[in-house]
């Protein structure tokens, strides 16, 4: 049972609110808010997974006219990417040298800016092969080249893991407690302004 302090709760709507948003939760198991305490105890299931981090450089397969991926070309990406890998192992092989070397060479436009790093990766959220690494019995440090492919792209990862965190169904719960937070503050802020319709909607001041 993890307990919460729970800020902008003015009623027991809000209580309610907080209560069915979190509940609502994969891998939360039950979940208590007190309006009197301002405070929400969750109980989360025992079989939740939690989130882990990783990074991973890419070498995309390239496909024919057709969409195909032909073996040859495969081949090529494998190739290229275990030549990272080779680089990688015959210099210092730490997390910050796999990290430069994903800022230099992977083809992941969604990582290959901050060295190839992703957190909080929850079950079953990439391609399978990456999702099969991430969450198989794995240490910090462990590597790996999988092969990834779905209806529009095939490649190779090259992938750091870099550890486990919290249990991500408990990122989805302070998550949805910090919109509701925010959402009852720009209500709070709002409450005084009317809105007027210009060329565009503007608050005004009642």
């Amino acid at each position: 049972m993890q307990r919460y302090d729970i800020t902008g709760m003015s009623c027991a709507a809000c209580a309610s609110h907080v209560e069915k948003a979190v509940a609502a939760v994969p891998g939360v198991a039950s979940v208590a808010v007190s309006l009197l305490t301002n405070s929400m105890q969750v109980d989360y299931a025992p079989d939740a997974d939690p989130d882990a981090t990783a990074k991973r450089i890419i070498k995309a397969v390239d496909a024919d006219k057709d969409g195909a991926y032909s073996d040859e070309e495969k081949q090529t990406a494998y190739d290229a990417v275990k030549a990272i890998e080779d680089e990688w192992l015959a210099g210092d092989a730490t997390e910050e040298s796999f990290a430069a070397l994903a800022d230099k060479k992977s083809e992941d436009s969604g990582s290959n800016t901050n060295g190839g790093l992703y957190e909080q990766i929850y079950k079953g959220q990439m391609v399978t092969e990456f999702n099969d690494f991430c969450f198989g019995e794995r240490e910090v440090g462990d590597y790996a080249i999988v092969y990834g492919e779905t209806s529009s792209y095939a490649g190779y990862h090259l992938v750091y893991f870099s550890g486990e965190n919290a249990l991500y169904t408990r990122v989805l719960a302070e998550t949805a407690m910090r919109q509701t937070d925010g959402n009852d503050a720009i209500d709070a802020l709002t409450a005084e302004l009317t809105p007027v319709r210009t060329s565009g909607w503007r608050l005004v001041m009642a």
